[in-house]
């Protein structure tokens, strides 16, 4: 394993740097496939592992890419060439998708760009 290649990782500069004599792979348990998460988050919380980076298993909540994964992710966004066809396919999909109540009440709430309108009865004088 070369450090130019994979140098970014928390493991792998430890391996890198203390060697592999210094890890052991441990197989902590068996179990179903229903319940591997279960069973990792069990262990990521008792045992609380130093290089384990992620704190909730299956899970990339929390993790930080770095400007320059930002920067690759983002040109090589730019860089795709969809066809007409699969741009109607998606355009399709957004605009059949029916949204509730709860979910449009928090989509204006969290609109940075939102207007507040105080609407008044101009006979009553009141206020809504």
């Amino acid at each position: 394993m070369s450090s130019s290649k994979r140098g970014a990782s928390l493991i792998c500069k430890a391996l890198l740097k203390y060697g592999y004599a210094g890890f052991r792979l441990e197989i902590l348990e068996y179990c179903p496939i229903s319940i591997v998460l279960d069973r990792e988050q069990f262990y990521i919380d008792k045992l609380n592992p130093e290089y384990n980076i992620l704190k909730i298993a299956g899970s990339n909540l929390g993790y930080k890419h770095s400007e320059a994964s930002l920067k690759l992710m983002s040109e090589a966004s730019k860089s795709r060439n969809e066809s007409e066809e699969v741009l109607m396919f998606k355009r399709e999909i957004m605009l059949d998708r029916k949204l509730s109540e709860d979910h449009l009440e928090k989509m204006a709430k969290n609109n940075p760009f939102r207007v507040h309108i105080l609407l008044s009865n101009l006979e009553t004088g009141e206020n809504k």
